[in-house]
């Protein structure tokens, strides 16, 4: 698998999308990934922080990958966020099926992928254990079928989560005085995220940190957003710095937001305003995290 493929890297141009539409996209995305993230509930030892569920950006394949399962690795199952289909991969990743979701049902999805696993392996089909936190409301929880969104809508959300992890990848790999992790895409809230741990000890899940990610959008804001979270939050941003692209969030979360009308602008410079944006967030986070 080419994570690295240089014809697929840098910054690739967001357009505007009308919200409704970008929301049922996401949407009918976000439940479909479910079945990649039920691979690895099912065929791995379940972590603390479930992290056998999450995905990771695959830059030469232009998508998200769920994790290896098999000993040796038998194969990943993935999904393209503008494609409608669910694949799962042998650990080179070769396309082993492909599993087409428009006009089927989610349990004919995961039916149709515990017959992808079960032929890989050369056994009988083994029940995918189902999300057990809230989802979203919409029609195909409740045996509706996928399809009927919007192909634009589809295209500019896989832009969103491929330049967020562009940035978020360079970001690891500049930070030297903080512990940062790599990006990876949960199922449950279905961000693109990473921590940065402000601890001698190194660990972003115990102690002072700050949060980066991506959302593509959630019942607060329909349009995608990046966020920079300290944590703990401040009791009240009152007389906090501004930076210079976006601004302190309190609805719904305490922290730095930058909102996709902010990012897309008249389609030039989105990149360096992404970029700024991040840098001035993460110093404000710590400056304000150190008690400065």
């Amino acid at each position: 698998m080419t994570e690295h493929d240089p014809s697929q890297q840098g910054w690739k141009t967001i357009d505007p999308v009308d919200p409704e539409k970008l929301t049922e996209a996401r949407l009918q995305i976000h439940w479909a990934a479910q079945v990649v993230a039920a691979i690895g509930n099912t065929h791995m030892e379940i972590a603390p922080d479930d992290g056998q569920s999450n995905f990771g950006w695959v830059d030469g394949m232009q998508l998200f990958a769920g994790r290896y399962i098999g000993d040796p690795p038998l194969g990943f199952g993935a999904f393209d966020p503008a494609a409608r289909a669910l694949t799962f991969n042998e650990p080179g990743g070769e396309v082993l099926t492909s599993i087409e979701t428009d006009g089927k049902t989610l349990d004919e999805l995961y039916d149709a992928m515990e017959r992808a696993i079960a032929g890989a392996q050369d056994t009988d089909p083994v029940h995918l254990k189902r999300p057990s936190y809230d989802m979203p409301a919409h029609p195909v929880g409740k045996g509706g079928a996928f399809g009927g969104d919007d192909d634009d809508a589809r295209l500019a959300l896989k832009h969103w989560f491929h330049d967020a992890n562009l940035v978020m990848r360079d970001l690891k790999a500049k930070t030297t005085s903080l512990t940062a992790t790599l990006p990876r895409l949960w199922p449950h809230h279905f961000d693109l995220g990473m921590l940065m741990s402000l601890e001698e000890h190194g660990d972003p899940s115990k102690g002072r940190s700050i949060g980066i990610g991506l959302a593509p959008g959630d019942d607060g804001d329909p349009q995608p957003y990046w966020y920079v979270n300290p944590y703990p939050k401040p009791e009240s941003i009152d007389g906090l710095p501004q930076p210079a692209f976006g601004a302190w969030n309190t609805e719904g979360f305490v922290g730095l937001k930058l909102d996709a009308t902010s990012v897309i602008g008249d389609g030039n410079g989105q990149e360096e305003r992404v970029r700024q944006f991040l840098g001035d967030a993460i110093s404000i986070c710590r400056d304000s995290l150190s008690g400065d």
